[in-house]
């Protein structure tokens, strides 16, 4: 079995737990292989990893075998590779959301709610004192 398990270039999720031997990765797009620091609980064990070479954007499958007196644990690691986004596009999004820094938020909320209210008030005249005629 693995005693330790570390991904240096990704998230393994759930956290590491010998005796669970399915986890996911999340890396990024740059990643072409993962980054791991294994620790066997018998040193004597035999490891190999297989699927850790040219990740793909997407869903890649890598095993890590441990093997020792005949018997052989399998633990799967489901790597997600994310994609390259166009970071001009959403940063200039991004900054045409941002509300300006030198004024607070109550200077946006407060005439919108004033607004809303004056509104409101006018249809309550409208419809209290709106007279039907008499034909």
């Amino acid at each position: 079995m693995i005693n330790s398990l570390v991904i240096k270039n990704g998230e393994l999720l759930p956290s590491f737990d010998k005796y669970n031997l399915n986890y996911s990765v999340n890396v990024q797009d740059d990643v072409n292989q993962l980054e791991m620091d294994i620790v066997l609980e018998d040193p004597s064990s035999t490891l190999d990893v297989i699927g850790n070479n040219n990740l793909i954007n997407d869903e890649n499958l890598i095993t890590i075998s441990i093997t020792k007196d005949n018997q052989t644990t399998v633990y799967n690691l489901t790597v997600y590779k994310e994609k390259t986004q166009n970071t001009s596009f959403n940063e200039t999004v991004a900054k045409s959301l941002e509300l300006k820094e030198d004024k607070p938020i109550a200077n946006y909320v407060a005439p919108l709610i004033g607004s809303c209210c004056f509104i409101i008030i006018l249809l309550l005249f409208a419809i209290l004192f709106h007279r039907k005629k008499i034909k």
